[in-house]
């Protein structure tokens, strides 16, 4: 269903779909833990560095214990503490996943990477765990000035642009009730597919302002 809607359904039928399903995402990461976690994340603001290093060792711990408790691989392999842990290759992960993860599918919240380094990646988590992530993503970002809401320009790593849109200079996706602007894996990887600007957008500033005359456009 996916791919039909990609392939087949108007930007601008897209653009509806989007909205609507992003801001039921939001609304799931921003729910249950997510406050208790904004707080914990404001209160390290200004904390002197020992405490800061004393919460890291903490927290490490927890992780290293939840590992050797609930992962099969980590149970085999052994250790107490971060340094006696094998490096995670990638492609450890993509084969013995089974083995490294701490919980079963069917209770985890499923998300793939995309698959820009290669391989895309399955990833578990709890929901306290998205919580968690987003509550330490939205602190972050509120410290240097945005909100969920605010207009902004978002670089995904997703495919979604087809060729007939490309030819028509249509190189994003809209968020609409987010206020958010995705510009698309496809009019990055080289500069025969770009189509705005002559070169990659780290190589050449007027590409740069292309971008933002596109986004300039986005209300």
């Amino acid at each position: 269903m996916k791919e039909f809607l990609l392939k087949k359904t108007p930007v601008f039928f897209q653009n509806i779909l989007i909205s609507i399903f992003n801001t039921w995402l939001y609304k799931k990461r921003q729910c249950g833990e997510y406050s208790k976690y904004r707080q914990y994340f404001a209160e390290f603001d200004g904390v002197p560095v020992d405490q800061i290093k004393a919460e890291q060792a903490r927290r490490l711990s927890l992780m290293i214990n939840h590992a050797l408790d609930n992962s099969e691989y980590y149970n085999r392999v052994g250790g107490t503490r971060l340094e006696e842990f094998p490096i995670l290759e990638k492609e450890i992960l993509l084969t013995q996943l089974n083995d490294i993860r701490t919980l079963p599918e069917n209770r985890a919240e499923i998300s793939l990477t995309g698959g820009t380094t290669g391989a895309s990646m399955k990833v578990l988590y709890t929901m306290e765990d998205i919580q968690e992530r987003n509550a330490m993503l939205d602190h972050f970002r509120a410290n240097y000035g945005y909100k969920l809401g605010k207009r902004a320009a978002w670089f995904s790593g997703k495919n979604l642009a087809r060729p007939q849109d490309l030819a028509k200079g249509i190189c994003y996706r809209d968020d609409w009730i987010n206020h958010i602007r995705f510009f698309l894996r496809s009019i990055l990887p080289t500069a025969t597919s770009m189509p705005i600007g002559k070169r990659s957008p780290s190589s050449h500033p007027s590409t740069w302002w292309d971008f933002h005359q596109v986004f300039t456009t986005f209300a």
